[in-house]
């Protein structure tokens, strides 16, 4: 979880980048308050259900409706401690 918008889709970014040199990367999505209604709901569902490895936001990623399949780790920047 990141601070702003920006850092979150720079780790986005990066992430996706380092991680796209794997044999099967995991897929990597990114959630903001600025996601737009369609992709958030797609994002939802996919992370509901297991199909994103890795999920990168804002404080997007604390609200109800943001349902993680098996969460095994989180990273939340000092910022939000």
């Amino acid at each position: 979880m990141a601070p702003t918008e920006v850092l979150a889709t720079q780790h986005h970014r990066v992430l996706t980048e380092l991680l796209s040199a794997m044999r099967n990367p995991p897929k990597v999505a990114l959630l903001t308050g600025s996601t737009k209604t369609a992709e958030r709901a797609q994002i939802l569902e996919e992370l509901k259900h297991g199909k994103i490895g890795m999920l990168v936001g804002t404080q997007t990623l604390i609200q109800d409706k943001v349902v993680f399949h098996s969460l095994g780790i989180a990273v939340v920047d000092e910022q939000h401690r």
